[in-house]
């Protein structure tokens, strides 16, 4: 928990380039115990996540590898359904999700 709490990205504006740790990242729903000690950037968080909701309904991926451009790709693929599967289970255990 506390290497949670030390590593976590807290800068919002940051959260859309590269990979950086979210505090999603380390929660799985509304009870864990990290969600009181990160407060308000749980909830940005969540948002971030719907705003960054694509059209098709997933998430890109924020960074590139800058090279293997065909291996990529595939991987590319591989992470937005990973992205999707994970992000769709945390909006729905905190009831982002309409029935």
């Amino acid at each position: 928990m506390t290497l949670a709490e030390n590593c976590v990205e807290r800068d919002v504006s940051a959260w859309s380039t590269g990979y950086k740790p979210l505090p999603l990242d380390f929660i799985d729903g509304p009870e864990h115990p990290l969600c009181e000690k990160f407060g308000n950037l749980v909830e940005q968080n969540l948002q971030f996540y719907i705003d960054q909701l694509s059209d098709d309904g997933t998430w890109d991926i924020s960074w590139n590898w800058g090279s293997y451009s065909e291996a990529y790709a595939v991987a590319r693929q591989q992470w937005k359904g990973i992205l999707a599967v994970n992000r769709y289970k945390l909006l729905k255990a905190f009831g982002c999700l309409g029935t």
